[in-house]
Formats: C-alpha cells, structure tokens, sequence
C-alpha cells in the first residue's frame, strides 16, 4: 500500500509526540541525576582523600617490611589482601623496525616464530577499480539499498529512545528485535 506524503507526515506527528515527550523525561533524569551525584561527590571527598592517605601509607609500611610477608606473601586484615604479588615483566621495543632487522641479521633461524607480517586489502583503493577489475580479483560489490531513515533532531535523546522502542515497535511489526 503505498501512501502520500500527508499520510507519512500524520505519522511523522504521531510518532514525533510521543518521542519528544520521551527526550524530555530522559532530560529530566539526567537533570536529577546530576543533582544527586553533586550532593554525593561532597560526601566522597573527604573520604576519598583519607583514604588515598591512608593507603599510601600501608604501601610505604609494605615496602619497607618485606621479610613479613616471605611465607605467606599475603594476609588478610579487615577485608584488604595486603602484602607482595609477583607481576608478570614486560618487553618493551623501542624501535621495531630495528628490532625486526636485528632478528633477521643475528636469528635468522628463529625470524619466522618471532616476527608476523601482515597483508591487509585498502578498500578505498580498491573503490577506484572498475567492476570488471574487481571482479576478476574476486571482489563483489552490493548494490546501493535505501532503508528507511527515522531520526531525531537530539541525538544524545536518540540512542536512549531507539533503545526503549526498537523491542516494542519489532514486537508490534510481529519481528523479532
């Protein structure tokens, strides 16, 4: 059925109310939200401050007592797991290009384990190519769709309405969402 152009304005309408009073209770929350983490973050500061205090000092105290915690490495005081962990170490390449080359030059026998090149396609690259050329290296090119484009003004309100009526509208179209 195919309808005019009135017709997808009503619904545009239609739809328009409904998401617009959304975007506004979603404002709302946001709003109070705000308000709420503000009167919370005064009551985190003072404590978060003693406790970075506080734990600086038990790291200093650690360090400085190693042979306490030789067997068990670790206790258990109040909750916290305090004492010495072993980390795994790091490799850090300064100059991989150089890197590479020495590998090649000193541990030839060892290169293939040891360094992976990479081959990637450039898609914009091969866009230019006509679809004779493209087709004989293998490359397929779909058609060009149209799908159908409803969205808000407000994007930040969008992602949170899309999210809310993607599962109703699929329900009400009989899809699956």
């Amino acid at each position: 059925m195919t309808h005019s152009l009135a017709d997808i304005e009503r619904l545009t309408k239609e739809y328009a109310g409904p998401a617009e009073q959304i975007a506004d209770l979603v404002a709302a929350m946001e709003t109070e939200i705000n308000t709420i983490k503000r009167a919370y973050i005064k009551k985190f500061q003072p404590l978060v401050g003693k406790a970075a205090t506080a734990k600086a000092s038990l790291i200093t105290a650690v360090k400085e007592s190693p042979t306490l915690f030789e067997k068990p490495r670790t206790y258990s005081f109040h909750g916290i797991k305090v004492g010495f962990q072993k980390q795994k170490g790091s490799i850090i390449i300064l100059d991989q290009g150089k890197t590479i080359e020495l590998i090649r030059k000193k541990l030839p026998e060892q290169e293939e384990p040891l360094i992976k090149e990479e081959y990637s396609l450039i898609k914009a690259a091969l866009a230019k190519l006509s679809a004779s050329d493209l087709k004989k290296i293998g490359v397929e090119v779909t058609a060009d769709t149209d799908e159908v484009l409803i969205k808000s003004d407000r994007d930040k309100i969008e992602k949170f309405v899309d999210g809310l009526l993607n599962e109703k509208v699929a329900e009400e179209l009989g899809e699956q969402p």
